[in-house]
């Protein structure tokens, strides 16, 4: 399965309703992108939490699965292989398109493939309710969530982490920063790594099935030559490979820890390539209002093998032994 997606845009933000904060006051200030502008949280006149990135950091989360489990009345729903979905408030999903997009840096991720993205950089992620077609368009019937990257620092700066976990699970993450020229221009690079075993054995064929080896780069280019314009530059890549998530039938006394167990004679496969660019360029026209471009590409190609002999569904039994 091959997706690509270009999508481009032009933005036109009335900046001048924004709220000013006295340098006085003590009260702490959210502010939102959700609005396609800044806008103070008490202002955006939606259901919207927010997870900043102190959240991310202080709850562990590594996923995006991970933030949607401390959100009400959202859910993200992973089947065989990399596919997800996301529902909120109970509504009904479509089979061939998010109704939930997930938009990072204003460039929308189209495929239901590789929506449970890795949160290695992440400044904030904005969850909205309801239709938001007015701003982001009609495939965003249920909601929206807005993720925003950390800028490039013009200051010289690097982080390393190293992680380990059940399954064997070992990750590493670089994050180094720094100007370029005159300072007017920034750079990034973020590597992430992850690779664990699998926790469903396939007594059939001796082995895991759901195995994971994840491996993402992104470089980002931030160019500030005055005050009133400003340019951005994103390009990143992903790969997948391991087993695809089984069809294991259900048994309500069976919890995560427990050791799952099926007999499947077709080895499980799932590889996945991701590659994407977004171009942003802003201009800030008068002190009330901005004019921003924002033109993305992004190409996600998936490959999945796995047999649903021992499906819990009879219709996907019978419709494929080998899908």
């Amino acid at each position: 399965m091959k997706k690509n997606t270009v999508v481009g845009g032009v933005i036109l933000g009335l900046l001048g309703t924004l709220p000013v904060q006295a340098q006085e006051s003590t009260d702490h200030t959210i502010v939102v992108q959700a609005t396609r502008v800044q806008k103070d949280i008490k202002d955006v006149p939606q259901s919207i939490d927010v997870v900043t990135s102190d959240d991310i950091e202080t709850n562990r989360y590594q996923t995006v699965a991970d933030a949607i489990k401390s959100i009400p009345n959202m859910v993200l729903t992973t089947t065989a292989g990399d596919y997800h979905y996301i529902q909120v408030r109970g509504l009904p999903r479509n089979l061939e398109q998010n109704n939930v997009p997930i938009y990072i840096d204003d460039v929308p991720q189209t495929s239901l493939y590789g929506l449970n993205l890795r949160l290695s950089d992440v400044e904030s992620i904005e969850f909205l309710r309801g239709p938001q077609g007015n701003i982001y368009g009609s495939n965003a019937r249920d909601g929206i969530i807005v993720i925003t990257t950390k800028k490039p620092s013009n200051e010289p700066s690097a982080s390393v982490k190293f992680g380990r976990a059940n399954y064997n699970e070992k990750s590493a993450q670089l994050i180094a920063s720094s100007g370029v020229g005159n300072n007017d221009i920034s750079a990034k690079v973020a590597i992430d790594h992850l690779k664990r075993d699998g926790f469903v054995d396939n007594t059939y064929l001796g082995k895991t099935i759901d195995e994971k080896t994840q491996n993402n780069i992104a470089f980002s280019l931030n160019w500030m030559p005055e005050t009133d314009w400003s340019a951005s530059l994103y390009l990143d890549y992903g790969r997948i490979d391991g087993g695809a998530y089984p069809y294991v039938p259900d048994n309500p006394e069976t919890d995560r820890g427990d050791d799952l167990k099926a007999a499947m004679e077709v080895e499980n496969i799932f590889d996945q390539k991701s590659k994407g660019a977004a171009l942003r360029i802003g201009w800030n026209m008068s002190p009330q209002w901005a004019l921003n471009s924002v033109t993305g590409y992004r190409s996600i190609e998936s490959y999945g093998r796995f047999d649903l002999d021992l499906s819990v569904s009879p219709l996907l039994t019978s419709m494929s032994q080998d899908a």
